[in-house]
């Protein structure tokens, strides 16, 4: 949460997994990886950063739970 969040260049974004299983912050869509981050299996309670030194936009997914989607923005 927030599905959709927009920061500026050279900003880092912080993923918290609050929930009680694991998740993925994989960069892409429809569970096709584009290569620019993935946080691996984020246990419980862990964090995973992303600095974008570029504009654009960013979406993500996590791996286990497909329909978890989410969009940074970056300008």
């Amino acid at each position: 949460m927030p599905f959709e969040v927009s920061v500026a260049v050279g900003a880092t974004v912080t993923w918290n997994n609050d929930d009680t299983v694991l998740h993925t912050v994989t960069s892409g869509k429809k569970l096709i990886h584009d290569g620019l981050f993935d946080s691996s299996m984020l246990m419980p309670r862990k964090t995973f950063d992303v600095t974008f030194s570029d504009a654009g936009t960013f979406d993500y997914f996590c791996l286990v739970h497909p329909w978890m989607t989410g969009i940074v923005h970056v300008s």
